[in-house]
């Protein structure tokens, strides 16, 4: 009898232990892996905003791009950016400037020729756009249509059969979004030939850049086999970096991520051809993310007196349409979407 109520006293201590044991592993944080892991990484300003930051003071404030010291000196090749002196001028070239400086020359050459033009009465001044006309033509052009052409015609990207992306909780929207985002053809080209990266501008190799780490998702997705999975788990440690308003680890919006991800891109893509303040809004509309996502949506009011029409033009990367319960096809919403109506 005093064997038994021993033991059970000794069961009593052992359970009230583990109870114990368990609590204080509870209030413990969590391992520095799994702390790692979820980590977001969204501190600081990202360099393809701060590059715009710099160079419009440094263009248009008269100081220096690195040091922001006053200065009117500026670099002797493309005229645009300023330097204090010679130390941060080569600093800056490694980093940056060397990838921007001959475009900068391009922009400067072509903006002196159509001045010297207009000055000799060669050509006249452009007139205000005429909202009844078509569609403006761009200025320039900064990635060449004829090359998104051939990167739709390649016949080596989107062969294999889709590999999954790992589930690592409340990523399904992220996961859904990048499948279709890398099942583009012309764009998987883009990323699979290594194109941004032999022009990406990130002040330094250590800098986290979207574009770039696409590459190195679409280049493990290209090694894996079948029955395979890829974790885009280094993308996700980055994501208010480019979509400010989501959160890693919890379930976010899929819309919301791959319009961040198409307005990252373009960002990138023109801080790479120089900056957008240096272009006008059409010629913004000829990157690659345009080519391939976006498109011109036009109203048209038509008065009912006189006939006269009247049309505007507006660049999108997306189109939201209305799906009511009586609609099951894409080309009802389509219809839907672009019915006239009167007023």
């Amino acid at each position: 009898m005093i064997i038994l109520v021993v033991q059970i006293a000794l069961g009593v201590v052992i359970i009230a232990a583990f109870i114990f044991a368990s609590v204080q592993n509870l209030r413990q944080s969590p391992e520095p892996e799994t702390l790692l892991g979820r980590q977001s990484l969204d501190e600081g300003t990202p360099w393809w905003e701060v590059a715009v930051v710099s160079r419009r003071m440094s263009i248009d404030a008269g100081i220096c791009r690195v040091c922001g010291k006053p200065t009117t000196t500026r670099c002797g090749h493309c005229k645009s950016v300023k330097y204090c002196g010679r130390v941060c001028q080569a600093q800056d070239w490694r980093s940056n400037h060397k990838f921007e400086c001959p475009n900068l020359q391009k922009q400067a050459a072509l903006a002196a020729s159509s001045s010297e033009q207009v000055a000799n009465g060669a050509v006249s001044k452009p007139a205000p756009p005429d909202p009844n006309e078509d569609a403006p033509v761009p200025q320039q052009v900064l990635f060449p249509y004829q090359h998104y052409l051939q990167l739709s015609h390649n016949r080596n990207s989107c062969r294999k059969p889709p590999v999954g992306f790992t589930n690592l909780g409340n990523n399904c929207y992220a996961n859904a979004a990048l499948q279709c985002l890398l099942a583009n053809k012309p764009l998987r080209a883009y990323l699979d030939q290594g194109l941004h990266s032999s022009s990406c501008n990130k002040p330094s190799r250590h800098e986290w850049c979207l574009l770039c780490e696409l590459q190195v998702i679409c280049k493990r997705l290209d090694a894996a086999s079948a029955g395979d999975e890829v974790s885009i788990r280094p993308l996700l440690r980055h994501l208010r970096r480019f979509a400010k308003t989501l959160s890693y680890g919890r379930q976010e919006d899929a819309h919301e991520f791959f319009y961040s991800l198409l307005n990252t891109m373009e960002a990138i893509q023109l801080t790479n051809y120089g900056g957008k303040e240096r272009f006008d809004m059409r010629t913004q509309e000829t990157t690659l993310v345009h080519h391939v996502f976006g498109g011109y949506l036009r109203s048209q009011v038509i008065c009912g007196g006189c006939g006269g029409a009247s049309r505007r033009y507006e660049a999108a990367l997306d189109l939201q349409l209305e799906v009511p319960p009586a609609v099951d096809k894409l080309e009802d919403a389509l219809a839907r979407h672009t019915a006239g109506t009167i007023t």
